[in-house]
């Protein structure tokens, strides 16, 4: 993951070694982050302070990432409230790590669509992508789940959710108490319109009348635009993607910064709240550990190739909706 650090960010990330997360936050730019710095090498000879942080930390085993100075933000200034838009050209960009100097971060910080540190809050902010004890990846217990706000501790910025269930629209009366709820805990800090693909399969088996049965499409998109607009006060982009091909990838839940995998559907409750999931574990992984951003980087690709198999069959009923992405070509 790509970590951009202007020059008065580093100067309050090297003057915060009394915060409790420090460390952590230290050891995760060291061994996990290419970074930027937006200022030349040259500056920090003229700081001591600034000297001592850098030798300290990245002079040797800074792992297989890269280290830049004097580098250009790509996020053009004064910054607006589309920011995340204007630099989705890569998707790299959109998992990347800001931690910027000016008067109008915090603004846009607070729209939540990409991680952003204005000056003081450095360590805070990069803590969100580090679990308990310095890990990078955790595993809820899903045998004690009551609600989809367990999840809420895990959440990050976003700008796009990837969901890839086969059976999450098995049954139309678990759609607010599970495929709505998790959406709007993933969103909950979001003030943008966020995209949102699912992929699924094309009909499922009802066991009651046993019969296949072909989900209404059209009524379950309205559903979720209402219900997360409830929460951001933007209507989001959502596109159904339909196939029979899932594989491996089924049971994931992917956003720019975290991925979330389970053992079972995300169907966890009934209309009543109760569990009702005979799955054991929701696994949750922070993108920055470079292992996981190349195995997540991959899965959006296989995604990719999915929808483009779609496209050469010329079968535009498998997908439905806005097909809006940051991550994927429709």
């Amino acid at each position: 993951m790509k970590a951009y650090i202007e020059k008065a960010n580093a100067e309050s990330l090297a003057a915060s070694s009394s915060k409790t997360m420090y460390m952590d936050c230290m050891r995760m730019l060291k061994k996990h982050c290419s970074i930027d710095f937006n200022f030349p090498k040259e500056d920090l000879k003229a700081s001591s302070e600034l000297m001592k942080w850098f030798t300290t930390f990245f002079t040797d085993g800074v792992g297989q990432n890269s280290l830049h100075f004097d580098e250009p933000s790509i996020l053009p200034r004064p910054l607006k409230s589309n920011v995340h838009k204007l630099i989705n050209t890569n998707p790299e960009n959109l998992s990347s790590i800001y931690l910027l100097d000016g008067d109008d971060v915090q603004r846009i910080k607070d729209i939540g669509t990409l991680l952003i540190a204005p000056v003081g809050q450095e360590v805070e902010t990069l803590s969100n992508l580090i679990f308990e004890d310095g890990q990078y990846n955790d595993t809820i217990d899903v045998t004690q789940f009551k609600s989809w706000d367990e999840i809420l501790p895990y959440t990050s910025p976003v700008t796009d959710i990837i969901l890839i269930d086969s059976f999450i629209l098995s049954d139309e009366t678990l759609y607010d108490s599970n495929l709505c709820t998790l959406f709007k805990k993933v969103c909950h800090n979001l003030r943008a319109k966020v995209n949102i693909l699912i992929f699924t399969l094309p009909t499922n088996y009802d066991k009651i009348r046993k019969i296949e049965i072909t989900p209404d499409f059209d009524r379950i998109r309205q559903e979720i635009k209402k219900s997360v607009e409830s929460i951001t006060g933007y209507t989001p982009d959502v596109t159904i993607v339909l196939s029979r091909d899932l594989n491996e990838h089924d049971r994931t839940l992917f956003t720019n910064y975290k991925t979330f995998v389970s053992g079972d559907s995300f169907n966890y409750l009934n209309s009543q709240g109760e569990r009702i999931t005979k799955g054991r574990y929701l696994h949750v992984s922070s993108h920055v550990y470079t292992n996981n951003h190349k195995i997540f980087k991959k899965f959006y690709t296989d995604m990719q190739q999915l929808v483009d198999k779609i496209k050469q069959k010329n079968n535009p009923d498998l997908i439905k909706g806005d097909k809006e992405s940051n991550y994927l070509k429709f």
